[in-house]
């Protein structure tokens, strides 16, 4: 009878913890604990091979009968550390092969966060009583942040909020505009209605046993908000060029460091694209993921923070329709550049991406809703 061919699963992640090996079986949301001395039997098989091969590379190795052989085999099956050439289980992993374009890393991420039928979740009142158990033990994270060190402090003018259009208007014309009026400058009464408008506390509630959350007028899971933004600040009036924080506590800017080639600085730190030194303000997203990992301790909780993101990013483009101006949003970025400008702990501020806002040009304001394909950073008009 012929025997199917057998190879390690590609879809398992094997890491060391307290000193074990552990094997990842993500499809299944199972963690197994494995024999270090499989490792390279395991690695052999990452190709197809027969049974016959098999046999013969582990009696290569050590001592072994063909029962023991056998009971091996069908244990790393039933597992699905192995499998079986032509298999249901085979066919699975093939059809999984579209995300290999990507590598592993989003694909573990996905399968091993995805809810399933057998999940168990907590109540709400549950869970107010773990939250309620954990602030007395260890104390929520700030949900302001505040600079110690800095050059100066910018108050911004009190937000005024009123334009004209509507929002269905405003909605209809979002677009996401590449070219700008370099000479043209934003006034600090643009820059402050935006601030508030995008990340501006709206109100603050006080939440069941472990103190205070924050509302703006994006949603943020559990009222995390874990997302700060800094400013790199290329033409508005009366603020010298530099990198600046927004403190949404006072609602005021705060002036890190002042460059005067911060069009270029920006242009390289975000992959080299011309477009992102040519508006008033570069918008820079991070995330303080502590406050999120505080309420949320599972792996899925991660996706939070980029659902804010987009929630956000959609919100400036709104906002900045409303404004008549000019709005990009990218994520194509080298963090660990812009972490080391802003002098980030990579370990507990992580860098999302920037939106840059701008005057737009008059041949981008004429041509209305085709106004995003006028590509003067790119040297070319479509």
């Amino acid at each position: 009878m012929k025997t199917p061919k057998l190879k390690t699963s590609k879809n398992v992640v094997f890491y060391i913890e307290k000193c074990n090996l552990i094997c990842d079986l993500f499809l299944d949301h199972k963690q197994i604990s494995l024999s270090p001395d499989l490792m390279p039997f395991l690695t052999w098989l990452g190709e197809w091979r027969s049974y016959k091969e098999i046999l013969q590379y582990i009696k290569n190795q050590e001592s072994i009968s063909d029962d023991e052989l056998i009971s091996l085999i069908q244990t790393l099956l039933s597992m699905n550390v192995l499998v079986e050439k032509d298999s249901k289980r085979n066919k699975l992993e093939n059809e999984l092969m579209i995300w290999d374009e990507w590598g592993m890393a989003p694909k573990y991420y996905h399968f091993s966060s995805k809810g399933l039928e057998k999940d168990n979740f907590i109540s709400v009142e549950k869970d107010a009583v773990r939250l309620t158990e954990k602030y007395k033990k260890e104390k929520m994270p700030s949900i302001y942040k505040e600079e110690n060190e800095f050059i100066e402090r910018f108050t911004l003018p009190t937000p005024v909020m009123k334009y004209n259009k509507s929002f269905f208007t405003a909605l209809t014309e979002r677009q996401t505009i590449r070219t700008f009026c370099q000479e043209d400058s934003l006034n600090l009464q643009q820059l402050s209605d935006l601030l508030f408008a995008v990340w501006g506390a709206q109100s603050c509630w006080l939440s069941k046993g472990f103190g205070e959350a924050l509302l703006k007028t994006s949603p943020s899971g559990g009222s995390r908000h874990s997302i700060e933004v800094y400013l790199a600040i290329m033409n508005v009036d009366n603020l010298p060029q530099g990198y600046y924080h927004y403190s949404v506590l006072n609602h005021e800017l705060v002036l890190l460091e002042e460059s005067k080639g911060i069009r270029d600085e920006m242009i390289e730190m975000c992959a080299d694209q011309p477009h992102v030194g040519l508006p008033s303000v570069v918008f820079i997203y991070t995330s303080q993921i502590k406050r999120v990992i505080w309420k949320y301790s599972v792996s899925k909780s991660y996706k939070i923070i980029f659902m804010d993101l987009g929630h956000l990013s959609q919100t400036l483009y709104l906002t900045s329709s409303a404004m008549d101006l000019g709005c990009f949003f990218t994520a194509a970025t080298r963090e660990d550049m812009l972490e080391n400008k802003l002098n980030l702990n990579m370990a507990d501020e992580i860098i999302l991406g920037v939106s840059g806002v701008g005057v737009k040009t008059e041949k981008v304001d004429k041509n209305k809703q085709s106004g995003r394909f006028i590509r003067d950073d790119l040297l070319f008009n479509n």
